[in-house]
């Protein structure tokens, strides 16, 4: 914005400056948070595929075992059965 003299001529400039840190903070703040919570959807979303695999043990009456190396890739895979577990050695309620 131009300073103007009493003859309304321009003699210089207004500058503004306003502080913006509380707002790269808050951004900061909820970056940080939603990678916490992709993190934590992510540890979720694992759990509850291992909670399924164990609860299919008690319905079927195997266990599937998954290898993995150090990387999390799969490097075996195996599946037993478990005798005296299954449907049909359930005892109705």
């Amino acid at each position: 914005m131009p300073y103007r003299t009493s003859e309304n001529l321009i003699d210089g400039l207004i500058l503004t400056f306003v502080d913006i840190d509380h707002v790269k903070r808050a951004e900061d703040t909820r970056q940080l948070a939603m990678e916490q919570l992709d993190t934590e959807t992510e540890e979720r979303w694992r759990a509850e595929g291992q909670l399924r695999r164990f609860s299919k043990v008690f319905q079927e009456g195997t266990v599937s075992m998954i290898l993995e190396d150090r990387h999390g890739a799969i490097t075996e895979f195996i599946t037993i059965a478990i005798p005296g577990v299954g449907p049909e050695d359930a005892t109705p309620s």
